[in-house]
């Protein structure tokens, strides 16, 4: 490598090089290395090549065999050669000290060039790592979401199991997608504990439909009872043989409506009964010894 001050229009930039001999920028600079085409300086520490050497370097190149010719021009071979790979002229003008220059140019190369590679393999690994993550959390995820969905479905099933309305079904499904989450029912649960705990949770939202429920079979079941007391009571009078008949069937069925409850029994219905009948028979007696 020469410092030199160039002349206009006699020297040439890597670029020109490149563009004369079908080559890339790096070959060029590689060649300037390896001493094949000398390299100069200017001031400014830009390297030029001396038009003469570019075209005396450019005639060998085709003087030379086919198979010389690819591997001088080859962009990927490897950077060092021997002294006697350089053309004849050249060989003189490279000294040993400049040879090995040269070489160890090459070594710092070829060392970027493996660290290069190392971190480009790593980078390329980092992303397959993470790309694999990313991969094993999406399928993570959907099991999850498949699990949560099954248990909700299992909730829902139960509640359709039970008869309710759809206006149950609707608070059913609601109060399943508070509930069923990964935090409540975390994945590590067993699925028949799940189940289970979901299925109180719907039982939970179904106790006042059940209530309700009950409270009308109840109402239901007492109102039956009363009308057959009522029965009861009337046919304790279906054959009196007192004179006023109807006003006696009026007044006991007047009582029944009043005072029958659920609660009571055969016995106290005809008790009451036979209170009013009593009744009567009183007034009846002192109707006669008044008008005596």
């Amino acid at each position: 490598m020469t410092k030199m001050e160039p002349p206009a229009g006699s020297w040439l930039s890597p670029a020109q090089v490149a563009a004369r001999f079908g080559v890339s920028t790096d070959t060029i600079r590689r060649w300037g290395r390896i001493g094949r085409l000398r390299e100069y300086r200017t001031p400014a520490g830009h390297r030029r090549f001396r038009a003469e050497d570019v075209e005396a370097l450019a005639a060998g190149v085709t003087s030379e065999t086919p198979a010389t010719e690819s591997a001088a021009l080859d962009p990927h071979a490897s950077p060092r050669k021997p002294p006697s790979a350089l053309p004849r002229e050249e060989q003189q003008e490279v000294e040993p000290w400049e040879q090995h220059v040269l070489e160890a140019e090459s070594e710092v190369d070829v060392l970027k060039a493996h660290h290069e590679l190392e971190e480009l393999a790593q980078a390329r690994q980092r992303r397959n790592d993470t790309r694999a993550e990313q991969a094993t959390a999406a399928a993570a995820a959907k099991r999850e979401a498949r699990r949560l969905k099954n248990l909700k479905d299992h909730g829902r099933f139960h509640a359709t199991l039970a008869g309710v309305p759809p206006v149950w079904l609707a608070k059913v499904s609601q109060a399943l997608e508070r509930y069923v989450t990964s935090e409540l029912l975390p994945p590590g649960l067993h699925d028949a504990e799940a189940q289970a705990l979901v299925k109180d949770k719907v039982d939970d939202v179904l106790h006042p439909y059940r209530e309700e429920l009950a409270d009308a079979k109840q109402a239901r079941e007492d109102r039956l009872r009363v009308e057959r007391l009522f029965r009861h009571g009337k046919s304790r009078i279906l054959f009196l043989d007192h004179p006023p008949r109807k006003k006696i069937r009026r007044a006991v069925e007047e009582a029944l409506e009043d005072e029958v409850e659920a609660d009571w029994t055969e016995a106290d219905v005809s008790e009451l009964v036979d209170e009013v009948v009593a009744e009567w028979d009183e007034e009846e007696d002192y109707e006669e010894d008044y008008q005596e």
